[in-house]
């Protein structure tokens, strides 16, 4: 069931989150081995950074649970995840083993309730992860959500079923593939700067095998 834009609007927490464990701008994946081929050594915070995934909702989401852990861990914030595939939104507390208090979750009706609900929950402060599954946004859109992670200094990752482009944005945003190996356990992840090269593969721990 959709959940209402108005009866849901964000409020700005009244005192500043405990902040999350960063280092410089960036948070760690939770490998080493990702994090060294990661610009900054990490995912960047205070920017949008966008995942095409071939199994989405679960590719992109078995890639953050370390990232995911952390912010829980180490922070206050909650996880907000904005129009999640049907079947990963239950499961995803139950993998992490945390409370469902700690995330937050809406299924927009509709391209600009999408944006509007994740800019409103990466300017909130109550967060330190914004997952948004959305396929028809533009630019314009991207650029609002690039300025809301800016502001909320967050984690924003978009979330698409799509190729990772042969191109990059104007703005150089970090793009990055993610194809998992069911069988084996396995992410291969791929950046749009550099198609041909492979990032780095990390497999999944016991806690986060795909069903």
């Amino acid at each position: 069931m959709a959940i209402s834009f108005k009866r849901n609007r964000l409020r700005r927490v009244s005192q500043p989150a405990t902040p999350v464990r960063v280092t410089g701008q960036t948070v760690s994946s939770g490998d080493v081995h990702i994090d060294q081929r990661l610009p900054g050594g990490g995912w960047p915070l205070a920017s949008l950074t966008e995942l095409y995934a071939d199994r989405c909702g679960e590719s992109d989401l078995h890639l953050l649970v370390p990232t995911i852990q952390r912010v829980l861990r180490y922070s206050h914030r909650r996880i907000a995840l904005i129009g999640p595939p049907r079947m990963s939104t239950a499961a995803t507390p139950a993998r992490l083993g945390m409370e469902r208090s700690r995330f937050w979750t809406a299924q927009p009706a509709n391209p600009a309730e999408a944006c509007s609900l994740a800019c409103e929950a990466l300017e909130s402060g109550a967060f330190g992860v914004v997952m948004l599954w959305e396929t028809r946004l533009v630019e314009h859109q991207l650029r609002r959500l690039d300025r809301a992670a800016d502001d909320g200094h967050c984690l924003a990752f978009l979330c698409r079923e799509q190729p990772v482009p042969k191109h990059d944005f104007p703005n150089n945003r970090l793009q990055v593939g993610v194809t998992l190996k069911p069988e084996t356990g396995e992410l291969y992840l791929r950046c749009s700067s550099h198609v041909a090269a492979l990032m780095g593969t990390r497999q999944i721990r016991s806690g986060a095998r795909a069903a």
